[in-house]
């Protein structure tokens, strides 16, 4: 390989004591050592760094330890991109591992294809103790993205993947990615607490293509104390998606949106305000459902009266609910008059 294209992993860590060894250990099982391994641990409460730093006081890798108070994984992740100087990065959670040939087969296929902006191999979905699930890209919805695969071995998405996004995220996110595009699109957004991969992989499906490796080289433990699952995270999860379309939405001119793709944006934005009314009124009282009905009659084509709309909100269960993050997905979104470009 070019000497030129050198690779760095980013790993960001918390509450993951129990696995981060084994995560660091695939790192160091590459038969291509990177340059530079950066663990962010996120102001972890269960010794996580600790573990990570007595790992790398006697591993061969150039490993790196940075702690910070938790701010998020987007938080994390931008802080170890910071710290990286090389052309590839790849990103690895503490609690999933890569196969022995992640790294080398990965940054091949990048050396290999330069018009490619990142490469992502499938991956071998787990439970907590590592029991095979299923493959990761066996999702029909990743499975309807077209793609040409080369000669090589390595495949094309010849369909740009933005709006096959829109509904959720259906490319894993044991990557690697060029530095430069990551810098292109100012890395990750520290605002999203959740969904945040799905924002950054759309921005950058609008500067070039996606390459993959249809072959588990990574795997992908699922748990409960992963922000993706857990009926406790469907709310966050819900509002954070929601947020990434409505910021995708507020820079419609510089990324260049089609008439379909806004369209599309705006009809998810719909179905996730309505998916949200039924979370947040899974144990509402009575009340919630006679003012939804008085909020929906008062549409007609034009945004409900707030107070209608607090009102609402207000009938629900406090505990789970964040009640201003209600009121602004259904008044910016549900229940918001159509706007023209």
């Amino acid at each position: 390989m070019d000497s030129a294209h050198t690779v760095a992993v980013v790993t960001p860590v918390y509450n993951c004591a129990q696995y981060v060894e084994e995560a660091l250990r695939s790192i160091e099982a590459q038969t291509r050592l990177p340059q530079r391994v950066v663990v962010v641990d996120d102001g972890s409460t269960d010794g996580s760094g600790r573990v990570a730093a007595n790992f790398a006081a006697r591993s061969r890798l150039p490993l790196e330890i940075v702690t910070q108070p938790n701010r998020g994984i987007a938080a994390a992740r931008n802080a170890g991109i910071e710290r990286c100087r090389e052309d590839l990065i790849a990103f690895l959670d503490g609690d999933d591992t890569f196969y022995p040939t992640f790294l080398a087969r990965t940054a091949d296929a990048l050396q290999r294809h330069p018009e490619l902006l990142l490469c992502f191999p499938d991956r071998d979905v787990v439970d907590a103790a590592g029991n095979f699930l299923r493959r990761d890209l066996d999702d029909a919805k990743f499975r309807a993205i077209a793609s040409e695969r080369l000669p090589d071995g390595v495949s094309v998405l010849t369909e740009n993947p933005f709006v096959a996004l829109i509904p959720g995220s259906v490319i894993p996110f044991g990557l690697m990615v060029r530095r430069s595009a990551i810098t292109e699109v100012h890395g990750f957004d520290e605002e999203m607490r959740a969904v945040e991969d799905k924002l950054f992989l759309m921005r950058l499906a609008r500067l070039g293509k996606f390459g993959f490796l249809d072959m588990p080289l990574a795997t992908w433990r699922r748990h409960d104390t992963t922000t993706t699952s857990g009926a406790g995270n469907a709310f966050k999860n819900a509002f954070y998606d929601d947020l990434a379309l409505e910021k995708l939405e507020q820079i419609t001119t510089r990324l260049g949106l089609t008439t379909d793709e806004l369209a599309a944006i705006r009809a998810r934005r719909r179905k996730n305000a309505i998916g949200l009314l039924y979370t947040a009124s899974d144990e509402a009282r009575s009340e919630f459902f006679s003012v939804v009905l008085k909020l929906i009659k008062e549409v007609n084509g034009s945004a409900p009266a707030p107070d209608t709309v607090r009102l609402a909100v207000g009938a629900l269960p406090a505990p789970n609910v964040d009640a201003s993050g209600l009121i602004h997905i259904l008044t910016t979104s549900l229940f918001a008059p159509e706007t023209k470009e």
